[in-house]
C-alpha cells in the first residue's frame, strides 16, 4: 500500500513538472520574431572563415586520431572475456 502511494505521489510530481505557472505564462503578444537582415548572414559566412581556414587548423587530425584510441582502450577494457573459463 506504501509504496502505490508512493508511486502515485510520484506520478502526480512528475505532472506537476510539467504545467507552466500562471505568472509565467508566455502570451502570443509578447512573443517577436527574431529580426534577420542579409547584413547579419554576410557577418556569419565571413566569421566562419576566419575560424578555420585550413586543415591544419586546430591540430588538425590530433583530437580525432587521440579520441578514437581513447574510445576503442576503454571499449577493450570494459569488454567481457570471449572464452568461457
Amino acid at each position: 500500500m506504501i509504496r502505490a502511494l508512493f508511486v502515485f505521489a510520484l506520478i502526480i510530481a512528475v505532472a506537476q513538472a510539467f504545467v507552466t505557472p500562471a505568472t509565467q505564462a508566455l502570451s502570443a503578444a509578447k512573443v517577436e520574431a527574431p529580426q534577420m537582415s542579409f547584413d547579419s548572414f554576410a557577418e556569419i559566412a565571413q566569421s566562419s572563415q576566419m575560424i578555420a581556414s585550413n586543415a591544419g587548423d586546430f591540430g588538425g587530425a590530433l583530437f580525432p586520431v587521440f579520441g578514437l584510441a581513447t574510445l576503442g582502450a576503454i571499449i577493450l577494457v570494459l569488454a567481457p572475456p570471449l572464452r568461457d573459463d
